[in-house]
């Protein structure tokens, strides 16, 4: 009989945590989401002032009365407009184990790769009472691993094939243990919501730098040459706008807040929720990854495999190519800590093996060195370490 998902399987029960933690991520991210919803708002009473005068609604007096329809149109916008953000919100929620997936550029694993990659979690869901999920491999020389899923009995683990090849099997199960102790714990549910919520508001931004990119790629002076000469008149524009704005606050506060509001919306947009979004991930708890370290232990009795684990992949390089920081913080290791400006979404490797050696001292400063050496060897034999 398989277990409820909903139980607490292991040791560290973090599963109601992590339920009322992805609800208030949704919330913020509604909140995150309100000044689109107040353009769409205005956008929708607008297009419905103007097709209602147009066809001509009359009051009863036989006469158009526009402050009534806007009034109606208004209603009607914020209906449709809180409607949209709603939608948007529960579809993100609802495809995000499949859209993480995706955005990892993972593959299902072949019958060849299942080998020790599928006996080791077969072996360790059957220890922890888990239902084994779905596997997938990232074709990389990096060496990394990520967990994605909303419940226990609908998640999936992704590996890269360096990470296949560059650990041994007792290193590989101790990795995979704790990939499915988040899994268990519902830290899984909370992180895959995080990004795919990062994702979505990165998109405006990630759109634009769709446009400028073959510009860049043909030369880079001729890429910038584009962007100051298309933004030069933009930002004159805006600060004009905003002097303006500024000025009517003392004759009409109200429209002038509105005027300002509608100014510096697509500065929200492009920029204030992007950045808003990466916060709120960088600020996760760091304590769940001790947690999932310390679980990993219990399901394989070996801190030091976890430990040579870590080295290891750290040496060795942790950032598949094409992987989108918006999905970092679902790794093992952070692929993109080279990179990062907003704050780690990890603990310090140095303290995770801390952590391990106080739990087994056989792990000795002798095994470290050895463990970085092999990775740094194996990365440089494979040309990981240039993308991390």
């Amino acid at each position: 009989m398989r277990p409820s998902p909903e139980a607490p399987l292991l040791e560290y029960d973090r599963i109601a945590e992590n339920r009322r933690w992805t609800w208030m991520i949704l919330v913020v991210f509604a909140v995150l989401l309100l000044p689109a919803a107040v353009y769409l708002n205005e956008l929708f009473t607008a297009y419905f002032a103007f097709g209602t005068m147009f066809a001509g609604t009359l009051t009863e007096g036989g006469e158009l009365d526009p402050q009534a329809t806007i009034a109606r149109g208004r209603l009607v916008g914020l209906v449709i407009a809180l409607g949209v953000v709603a939608l948007v919100a529960w579809i993100k929620f609802r495809l995000a184990g499949r859209s993480v997936i995706r955005m990892v550029n993972a593959r299902p694993v072949l019958t060849t790769e299942r080998a020790s990659y599928g006996r080791a979690v077969e072996n360790l869901c059957i220890g922890s009472g888990l239902p084994e999920p779905d596997l997938y491999v990232i074709d990389s020389r990096a060496a990394n691993a990520c967990s994605a899923g909303l419940k226990p009995d609908a998640a999936s683990i992704a590996v890269t094939t360096g990470l296949l090849e560059l650990l041994e099997y007792r290193e590989l199960e101790a990795v995979l243990a704790q990939e499915l102790a988040q899994i268990g714990n519902l830290d899984t549910r909370l992180k895959t919501t995080v990004a795919a919520i990062v994702t979505t508001l990165w998109l405006p931004l990630r759109i634009v730098g769709t446009v400028f990119r073959p510009l860049f790629r043909i030369h880079r002076l001729i890429g910038w040459m584009v962007v100051v000469w298309l933004a030069t008149p933009l930002v004159l524009g805006y600060a004009f706008a905003l002097s303006l704005g500024l000025e009517m606050l003392r004759e009409d506060p109200a429209f002038a807040v509105v005027f300002i509001g509608a100014l510096l919306l697509p500065v929200y947009a492009f920029v204030g929720a992007p950045l808003g979004g990466s916060v709120i991930r960088a600020a996760l708890s760091q304590e769940r990854e001790f947690l999932a370290d310390a679980e990993a232990v219990l399901l394989t009795r070996n801190p030091a495999a976890l430990a040579r684990a870590l080295i290891k992949m750290s040496a060795a390089g942790t950032r598949p190519a094409g992987i989108r920081d918006s999905v970092s913080h679902l790794f093992i290791l952070d692929p993109a800590l080279r990179s990062r400006r907003l704050g780690p979404t990890h603990p310090r490797l140095e303290d995770r093996v801390s952590a391990l050696m106080r739990m087994d001292s056989s792990i000795s400063l002798e095994m470290v060195e050895q463990a970085r050496a092999a990775g740094g060897a194996f990365g440089k034999n494979s040309g990981a370490w240039l993308a991390s």
